[in-house]
């Protein structure tokens, strides 16, 4: 488990297939060694704020309530994680602290994970919020954490069809080719525009770190979006790494040699109709970014993230907001007008939903402690305070107490004969 910022695989998917200025290559290669952290701490915190403007008066006060609870609505996560050079063996816990529609929700998560066995260990506790365990089943009542262990988990339910030490060693082999597919593309691909700007340098406790601002306004995202959706469909590379993992994925599965060559030789065929199927699909999806070219879904800030790199290199700030805008009436038009075009597609209008919503993401991240030495230290599970989430997944059977007051005699019935 490693963090991950809100943010952060977004930016290695667009800064991957985009040709790269040197700031963007620059901030590539600080997410690209945050990959090689082994250790770290992390503290993030995470707000909202919604408006509604030109709504229906109708919808007034279901507006003023959400508006209510979500502006009230904070998040706040510490993150410890510690793991060997290989990344096959990690600890991690999380803290976390929610105040959603001003009900307040604290819980710790540790996880553990091994995959350099034959059989890959992953296990998850999760301390029970006090507002979840009035609802837990009576037998549960008063037990303080929740384990999921995915290996006992896999034996409770029906056999698995995938050979769990088959599929790491596919995950190990997909994420090689996936890094490799991306340093390849990381110079080809060129949207026509820049993304990352360098905003000089900063002093923080003697500390010199480098600040990048990463922006993308309405008309850019949109931009990206078009060239990144043609370039893929054309893109031979793209779809032999879509097929390389399909292959993959069959090759860790429990099934027979001749299932597995019918499945590939099935993958085989869906690829060459949908090769044929390409030109066809363009139109469709440059139609659909065409008719939204003119609805605004970014406001007037867009995505807005600044990163700070520290002279060894690694990312250890991060602050975004990501400012979205969704105007109800343009989206319906845009709908309307996509079902002109193609008779067959079925549109979800609604005439009659107005106003137009703009909602507000804020985020900051600090990281430090960078490969330093941490501990992480599981509860003390016991029979007592402890629920496995394989005994929730069990079936359950309910038997009514059946009361018996006293010893009812059926006689058969008497016939007389006449």
């Amino acid at each position: 488990m490693r963090k991950v910022s809100i943010l952060s695989l977004i930016l290695v998917v667009i800064l991957s297939f985009t040709g790269c200025s040197k700031y963007e290559n620059r901030l590539y290669s600080a997410l690209e060694k945050s990959q090689k952290i082994n250790s770290m701490e992390s503290d993030t915190t995470i707000t909202f704020n919604l408006d509604v403007e030109d709504a229906d008066e109708r919808d007034r006060a279901q507006i003023e309530e959400t508006k209510r609870a979500i502006n009230d609505s904070k998040f706040s996560i510490h993150n410890k994680v510690k793991q060997n050079d290989e990344k096959t063996i990690v600890n991690a816990q999380m803290d976390l602290d929610m105040n959603v529609a001003g009900t307040g929700v604290n819980t710790t998560i540790w996880v553990k994970s091994d995959t350099s066995k034959k059989v890959p260990l992953l296990s998850e506790v999760i301390k029970i919020p006090t507002v979840v365990s009035g609802f837990l089943p009576p037998e549960q009542q008063g037990k303080e954490y929740l384990v999921y262990d995915f290996n006992n988990m896999m034996d409770t339910n029906a056999k698995s069809t995938m050979d769990m030490g088959k599929l790491t060693s596919a995950s190990k082999e997909m994420q090689s080719k996936l890094r490799n597919f991306a340093r390849k593309y990381v110079t080809k691909f060129n949207p026509g525009f820049k993304m990352v700007d360098y905003k000089g340098k900063e002093k923080i406790d003697g500390r010199e770190l480098a600040k990048y601002e990463l922006k993308l306004e309405d008309r850019e995202l949109k931009k990206l979006v078009r060239y990144m959706a043609n370039d893929f469909l054309e893109n031979e590379e793209v779809l032999g790494f879509i097929k390389d993992y399909a292959n993959i994925m069959i090759d860790a599965s429990q099934v027979s040699k001749l299932e597995g060559e019918d499945t590939k030789a099935d993958i085989n065929r869906d690829m060459e109709e949908f090769k044929n199927n390409i030109p066809e699909l363009k139109e469709k999806i440059n139609k659909f970014l065409d008719v939204y070219d003119d609805v605004q879904l970014l406001g007037n800030r867009g995505i807005l993230i600044e990163y700070k790199i520290n002279e060894e290199g690694f990312i250890v700030s991060e602050n975004g907001t990501i400012d979205l805008n969704i105007d109800l009436e343009k989206i319906e038009k845009a709908n309307r007008q996509l079902k002109e075009y193609d008779e067959n597609e079925e549109a979800m209008v609604r005439p009659d939903k107005k106003g137009v919503i703009k909602l507000t993401i804020n985020y900051n991240s600090e990281i430090y402690n960078i490969n330093k030495d941490m501990d992480i230290s599981m509860p003390n599970l016991t029979i007592e305070n402890t629920m496995y989430m394989s005994d929730l997944m069990k079936p359950r059977v309910y038997e009514e107490p059946i009361e018996i007051k006293e010893e009812v005699v059926i006689q058969e019935p008497v016939v007389v004969e006449e």
